[in-house]
């Protein structure tokens, strides 16, 4: 799957240059996944599923331009990126699909999400799996990014 992330890397940098016959569409992928990223943060906020006193503006493109190095760090040495495999290798079955592991109390992550998000099920009294998906990675990271645990791949 390294071509393909390296295609994706490759070609969005290329279409920066209007005259690219990408360039709309990197520009309308970007402005959509912001977009979800931004409404699924006001939708957790409103919910009062943010801690207090964070800050969620312009969020969603810190959240993108996290997601976007670390599939270029992965590029240049996969050894150095720990977790799951790079957005684009994460999507090849199902976009943004779990189950993930998480450092947590699943009663805490129970009550943290809805359950249209995803199931929770616990491990023990400090370790649960989150059944979970998402229309992207991007977003799949939001959901997980506001439950306050660390997370990895149990697949």
């Amino acid at each position: 799957m390294p071509e393909l992330v390296s295609l994706y890397a490759v070609l969005s940098v290329e279409a920066a240059d209007p005259a690219h016959p990408a360039h709309a569409y990197f520009v309308d992928r970007y402005t959509h996944i912001r977009r979800d990223i931004r409404h699924a943060f006001e939708e957790l906020h409103a919910r009062g599923l943010v801690r207090p006193g964070t800050g969620i503006a312009g969020a969603e493109s810190d959240l993108i331009a996290l997601i976007d190095g670390l599939q270029v760090q992965w590029l240049l040495d996969p050894a150095s990126v720990d977790g799951c495999p790079p957005p684009a290798a994460a999507q090849r079955d199902a976009p943004g699909r779990g189950p993930l592991t998480g450092r947590a109390p699943a009663e805490v992550v129970a009550d943290r999400i809805s359950p249209a998000v995803g199931t929770v099920e616990g491990l023990d009294e400090r370790t649960c799996v989150l059944h979970t998906g998402a229309d992207t990675v991007e977003t799949l990271g939001v959901y997980l990014g506001l439950l306050d645990a660390d997370w990895w791949c149990s697949a």
